[in-house]
């Protein structure tokens, strides 16, 4: 008799209980079924095997259908978790390049995306197999995608982004409704059988390095909004800066007032360059300003500079970069630029 077999014996049994960790087990002796034949201590239950008997005719008659993986278990698996796994991973790995592998956020990154990617190719895999585990993968998976959740809106709430609540209660329908899913599903029943599951120390290892990813993260934002430092979310110093550049470019362009747009602001080689448009201006040529006013204009400029005590524009300066501020015409045509080195700036009384 195999496993299989006694273990449908024992479902009807009066003795019988269920671990965790191995499924049914005998109440008297705390072991797995391990009998031949007959159990000596088995005892008839009958409200079970009065269920047992309606269940094997329901199943008889639907088999065919109900134990293929099909329906809304098939759109959670191959979509849900699937598709949803994949779009993660590439989005993780487009923000894990732009600050750097070996950086602080690159390494939770890649944490992060391993742990979930691997939570989700071992529930479909697991699903296909009609492992025992299956239903614990996949409550896995829903659990990362809610502490995913958790984190985007404590992390939005500290950086006072709007956008995040919203994001993170999409999550959270998300995962709840899923975790329901696979809890009171029939079909989910007839494939994984609930007295047969179990909940083994593999998916419990994944989430535990899953929730560590993010309170790390969360706590690392925390910091940086605390301090300002920024910096320490990247390897380089490089990428620190371009990423600061296209993130303030996501707001551009700005009206200044007083007919002056902000454009945009790029990287020029060791120049940092902030571009300028005055609409109303249609006059060419770069001789708006004679030597003196462009002087006058500069030394105007560091000043309120030096005032605002900008974090960025200090760290750009203390890693060697100049800022240039170009200022163009109405129709893009520069008319003149001002560049502040870090020596202008450090020697600016």
């Amino acid at each position: 008799m195999d496993s299989s077999e006694k273990i449908k014996i024992c479902s009807s049994c009066s003795n019988r209980e269920f671990n965790p960790e191995c499924g049914i087990v005998c109440s008297l002796t705390k072991e797995k079924p391990n009998f031949e034949e007959a159990c000596e201590n088995y005892s008839a239950n009958q409200s079970q095997l009065a269920k047992k008997t309606a269940d094997s005719i329901e199943n008889a008659e639907l088999d065919s259908g109900n134990k293929r993986i099909s329906g809304w278990l098939a759109f959670f698996l191959w979509i849900g978790v699937g598709v949803g796994a994949t779009i993660t991973a590439i989005i993780n790995t487009a923000e894990i390049a732009s600050f750097g592998v070996s950086s602080m956020v690159g390494i939770l990154g890649l944490v992060f995306t391993a742990a979930i990617l691997t939570t989700a190719i071992y529930t479909i895999v697991a699903f296909l197999r009609r492992q025992s585990n299956a239903v614990a993968v996949a409550k896995t998976y829903t659990a990362m995608v809610f502490l995913d959740g958790v984190m985007a809106l404590i992390i939005g709430l500290i950086s006072d982004d709007t956008s995040s609540p919203f994001d993170s209660l999409r999550g959270f329908i998300w995962a709840i409704t899923w975790f329901l899913y696979l809890t009171n599903s029939k079909k989910v029943k007839r494939i994984i059988p609930r007295e047969t599951r179990t909940y083994r120390a593999f998916e419990k290892i994944l989430l535990i390095i899953f929730t560590t990813a993010c309170i790390s993260f969360t706590s690392l934002i925390s910091y940086v909004v605390a301090t300002g430092d920024a910096e320490v979310m990247f390897d380089d110093k490089t990428s620190y800066i371009s990423a600061a550049i296209k993130e303030a470019n996501k707001a551009l362009p700005e009206d200044l007032g007083d007919g002056i747009i902000w454009q945009k602001a790029i990287c020029e080689e060791n120049n940092v360059v902030y571009v300028y448009k005055l609409k109303d201006c249609y006059e060419s040529g770069t001789d708006l300003l004679s030597s003196s006013e462009l002087e006058e204009e500069r030394q105007e400029t560091i000043k309120i500079l030096k005032s605002e005590n900008d974090p960025f524009m200090n760290d750009c300066f203390e890693n060697g970069y100049n800022i240039v501020f170009r200022y163009t015409n109405a129709i893009g045509a520069e008319l003149y630029s001002i560049t502040i080195t870090p020596e202008d700036f450090n020697n600016f009384k």
